[in-house]
C-alpha cells in the first residue's frame, strides 16, 4: 500500500504528485519547541504578514541557482482553488490534497489570497497538516472511513470509561480526572495562530483544564499502511512542535486496496506504539503492569501561575518509546497482551508533581482483544460500504410547513435540468487518505 509521510491515510490511488518545488529537510529531533521568537506579532494580518516576509535584499542568490517568485508558485493558486471548490460543495478528486508550496512565505501568501476572497474562515475549518519546514501541505476534504472511525471511536470511549474507572479506584485522583476533557480533532500548532508554522490535527486528544490555559498532553492517531519511520517521524513532529504534549499513542493499520478488502476472509493486521516524554526530576514512567494504593492526601495544587505547556520550558526531556507490539495479526487473531498507560501520561507536566505517587501507579488499560474487535467491527462497516450500491435521489423530501407546531410534510423534487458541466483541471494534486 503507497503511503503519505506526516499524515494518517493512505490511499487505493497511485501517489500523488505534489506541486511546486520540492525541498527535502531532515525534521530536527530535539526539545523543546520552538521559542515565541520564531512566531508573528499577534496583530498582524495575513497581507501584513505577506509583506514583512517578502525578501528585502537585492543581492544575487549566492548559489546561482534561479529562484522562483513565490507569487509565481503554481501550487499557492491550486490549494486555492480546491478550498475555493471545497466552499462551492464541489465534490472533491480525491479524500486528500497535498501540496508542496515550499515554505512559510508562500503559506503566508495563501492566507492572504484566501483572506481577499473571504474563504479563510473555510480554510481554518479544515483538517489539515502543515510543517514550514518541509513545505508540504495536507488537506483532508472527505471524512474518515468506517474502518478508521471504528478504531477511533473504540480508543476514545475506551479511555474516558477507564478514566473513570481510575477516578472510582483512586478517589484521590478524581480531581485531576474532572479536569480531563476530549478535544478530538482539535490543531496542535506551532506559531501565530492565524499563520502557524505547525499545524496538524490528530485523530483524538485528551486535554487538561488548567487555572489559565489549556494544552493537550495525550494524543492518539490512527494510521493507514504507514511505515515506522514515517510514523515515527510524525509523533516527533508533535514533540517537536506541539504545546504540553508529553505522550502519544498510535495504531498502525496495514490496510488493503478495495478489492482485496472486500473479501470478508480478509484481516487486517494491527500494531500499536506508545510514546512518552519523562524528565529527571520526575523519574521514569512505570511499565503499569501494577497498581498500587494511592495515597489520600493528593490534591491539586496547581495555581493559578502555573503554566501547563511545556514550550517555554528548556528542562531536558527524554523521549521514549514504551512498546511497539501487534494486537492483531494477518489472520485475523488478537494476541494477548494490552496497552498500559500511566495516569500521570494525560496530566501536564505542572500537575504531575501534586498528582504523585498515585497518578504513577494507576493505569488507564486497552486491551488487546478490545483493539482487535474494534478492528474486525470495522473491517465489516467498511466491507458494507464498499459493496453498497449506488442510491438514486429520493423523490420526495421532508420540508417543515409548521415552524411552531413542528410539522413536517414529504413533498416532491423538482426535475433536476441538465446542465453542461465544466471540464476538471487535471493541474490539481490529488492527496492520500482512505480514511
Amino acid at each position: 500500500m503507497p503511503s503519505t509521510p506526516g499524515t494518517s491515510f493512505s490511499s487505493d490511488e497511485k501517489p500523488s504528485r505534489r506541486v511546486g518545488k520540492k525541498q527535502k529537510r531532515e525534521i530536527p529531533f530535539s526539545l523543546p519547541s520552538p521559542h515565541p521568537s520564531d512566531t508573528y506579532p499577534a496583530e498582524q494580518s495575513p497581507s501584513e504578514a505577506s509583506q514583512s516576509e517578502a525578501p528585502q535584499s537585492d543581492e544575487p542568490n549566492p548559489s546561482g541557482d534561479e529562484v522562483q517568485d513565490i507569487y509565481e508558485l503554481p501550487s499557492i493558486q491550486e490549494a486555492f482553488e480546491t478550498i475555493r471548490d471545497h466552499a462551492r460543495q464541489l465534490p472533491p478528486e480525491s479524500e486528500s490534497a497535498t501540496f508542496d508550496l515550499g515554505g512559510q512565505e508562500a503559506y503566508i501568501e495563501l492566507h492572504r489570497r484566501l483572506e481577499e476572497s473571504k474563504l479563510l474562515e473555510v480554510f481554518r475549518e479544515l483538517r489539515k497538516e502543515w510543517d514550514a519546514c518541509t513545505g508540504i501541505l495536507i488537506i483532508r476534504l472527505m471524512p474518515a472511513s468506517p474502518l478508521h472511525e471504528a478504531l477511533q471511536n473504540h480508543v476514545t470511549c475506551t479511555i474516558h470509561s477507564e478514566l473513570n474507572r481510575v477516578a472510582r479506584e483512586f478517589p484521590a485522583l478524581k480531581p485531576f480526572r474532572d479536569k480531563i476533557i476530549g478535544s478530538d480533532h482539535a490543531a496542535v500548532q506551532t506559531g501565530r495562530s492565524q499563520i502557524p508554522t505547525f499545524e496538524s490535527s490528530p485523530d483524538g486528544q485528551m486535554s487538561y483544564l488548567g487555572p489559565n490555559t489549556t494544552s493537550s498532553p495525550f494524543l492518539f492517531e490512527v494510521a493507514y499502511s504507514q511505515s515506522d519511520k514515517d510514523l515515527c517521524g510524525k509523533v516527533m513532529n508533535y514533540f517537536n512542535n506541539g504545546h504540553g504534549i508529553m505522550t502519544v499513542l498510535t495504531l498502525n493499520v496495514e490496510h488493503a486496496a478495495k478489492d482485496v478488502r472486500k473479501a470478508e476472509s480478509h484481516s487486517h493486521c494491527g500494531r500499536v506504539s506508545l510514546y512518552t516524554i519523562t524528565y529527571e526530576d520526575e523519574g521514569a514512567v512505570p511499565d503499569g503492569n501494577e497498581e498500587g494504593a494511592a495515597s489520600n492526601d493528593v490534591v491539586d495544587t496547581s495555581s493559578d501561575d502555573d503554566t501547563l505547556a511545556n514550550s517555554s520550558d528548556d528542562s531536558a526531556g527524554t523521549l521514549r518509546r514504551l512498546m511497539r507490539e501487534v494486537f492483531r495479526d494477518a489472520g485475523g487473531n488478537a494476541q494477548q497482551g494490552e496497552v498500559a498507560i500511566p495516569f500521570e501520561c494525560f496530566l501536564p507536566r505542572a500537575a504531575r508533581s501534586s498528582a504523585s505517587p498515585a497518578a504513577k501507579q494507576a493505569t488507564v488499560r486497552l486491551s488487546f482483544e478490545g483493539l482487535a474487535t474494534a478492528l474486525a467491527n470495522g473491517e465489516a462497516l467498511q466491507r458494507s460500504s464498499d459493496i453498497a450500491p449506488s442510491r438514486k435521489r429520493k423523490a420526495a423530501k421532508w420540508v417543515m410547513v409548521d415552524e411552531e407546531q413542528g410539522v413536517f410534510q414529504r413533498v416532491a423534487r423538482p426535475k433536476r435540468q441538465k446542465t453542461k458541466s465544466l471540464p476538471r483541471r487535471s493541474s490539481r494534486v490529488a492527496g492520500s487518505s482512505v480514511g
